[in-house]
């Protein structure tokens, strides 16, 4: 089931902010382990890291300050669902690129799914079926 994030929408966070909307939120997001757990949090330096890696759009300046906003909310919670699964990040880097706000929002709600095809011209020996 997907976190009800209707309350978030508005607004521009803290890095800090950020991360406290995100760790309360993995918990719906991310699948959970033998022991009924949830995988690690985030925290600041990794949500620049994945600034830094393209798998979270730049904040926005406000001054000296950075700013996040909904669409930063949701890449990093899709990041992080991606990579809990076992997908790499040059995946989960494709899956963001380019996509709308909705289309993440049913990635975390599972209405989308990502489905791995093989590239058929990068290995010519092996078929699609």
């Amino acid at each position: 089931m997907a976190p009800d994030l209707s309350a978030l929408r508005e607004g521009a966070w803290s890095l800090d902010e950020l991360v406290d909307h995100a760790n309360r939120l993995l918990a719906e997001v991310l699948p959970k382990d033998a022991s009924g757990r949830v995988a690690e949090g985030v925290n600041p330096r990794l949500v620049r890291h994945y600034a830094t890696q393209g798998l979270v759009d730049e904040p926005l300046k406000e001054g000296r300050e950075a700013r996040y906003l909904y669409r930063h909310l949701l890449q990093l919670l899709v990041v992080r669902r991606l990579l809990a699964e076992g997908h790499t990040s040059a995946l989960a880097k494709r899956v963001i690129e380019g996509r709308a706000d909705e289309e993440l929002e049913s990635l975390l709600a599972g209405h989308l799914t990502v489905q791995l095809v093989p590239d058929v011209e990068a290995f010519p020996g092996h078929i699609a079926c």
